[in-house]
């Protein structure tokens, strides 16, 4: 995070790491690491109900988390190589989610994945996601992954929803020539002039985030390539535009404390290429 001139990051466990280590690991970095509780895995992937609700209860009972991670809605298989998990919002797993989220007021994150649907499946969801946006009007949502949505499509939803946001996460060529659809909000190293023109119209609905899933993700030659590619990328905003998607806008919707003025972030081009050991 120093070297990619990251000050903060919310972050959950993934696969067998269990969450209290993370708890533990973050009491020690208090500024620098938000807890996020993790929905999916075990027992919400296999909807084991009793094995999603002690996880979930147990994590919700520790007082260490300050947000939710991704619920999954619709999370394609990739020809089988991952969990194929088709649900909607009226699913008890997700409504206890969602429940639990409210109960904190922190921001419900939304996982489906547009580009893998097609025809009736696509139009349902998204019939979907607007009328659980409509229901609670008030409320935070946001789409991970720019919900594999395209500029026009995701214009139409923020004018049309707004208590809704979008992240960043997997949306660079980084995530291009896979098996999965992720959109690609870039062209020559820079944004696409219609993802600048959104974000100056809307710079208050993005917020920037790699979701860093694997461990390779977080090697040098990975996540310091994104960094770097992000930090020139919002150079070409307005300053204001700029600020609120690299970090104005997770402050306010997870209530974080703003970064104190006396802590210097360095671009990753002017800090050392490796992490310090």
């Amino acid at each position: 995070m120093d070297s990619g001139g990251v000050h903060r990051t919310i972050l959950s466990t993934h696969m067998r790491r269990p969450w209290e280590d993370f708890i533990e690991f973050a009491k020690k970095h208090p500024s620098r690491l938000v807890p996020s509780i993790r929905i999916k895995g075990r027992g919400y992937h296999n909807r084991d109900s009793s094995d999603f609700y002690d996880r979930l209860s147990g994590q919700m009972d520790d007082g260490g988390f300050r947000a939710m991670a991704e619920v999954h809605l619709w999370h394609d298989s990739d020809g089988g190589k991952y969990r194929e998990i088709r649900t909607d919002f009226s699913d008890e797993l997700v409504k206890a989610a969602f429940e639990s989220a409210q109960g904190k007021g922190w921001p419900f994150i939304i996982h489906i994945e547009f580009a893998s649907l097609a025809g009736r499946g696509r139009r349902e969801y998204m019939e979907d996601l607007e009328g659980f946006l409509r229901k609670h009007p008030k409320y935070p949502f946001v789409m991970i992954h720019m919900a594999q949505l395209e500029a026009g499509p995701v214009r139409r939803l923020l004018d049309a929803h707004p208590n809704l946001h979008f992240m960043t996460s997997h949306a660079s060529p980084y995530y291009q020539g896979g098996g999965k659809p992720f959109i690609n909000m870039f062209e020559g190293g820079r944004l696409k002039p219609e993802w600048r023109k959104l974000i100056s119209e809307h710079p208050d609905r993005f917020v920037f985030a790699l979701d860093n899933v694997f461990s390779r993700f977080w090697t040098p030659s990975l996540y310091l390539g994104k960094m770097d590619m992000w930090w020139r990328a919002l150079a070409d905003l307005p300053d204001a535009a700029a600020h609120a998607l690299a970090h104005e806008n997770a402050e306010r919707l997870w209530k974080l404390p703003p970064k104190s003025k006396d802590l210097a972030v360095t671009p990753p081009w002017l800090s050392a290429k490796e992490p310090a050991r």
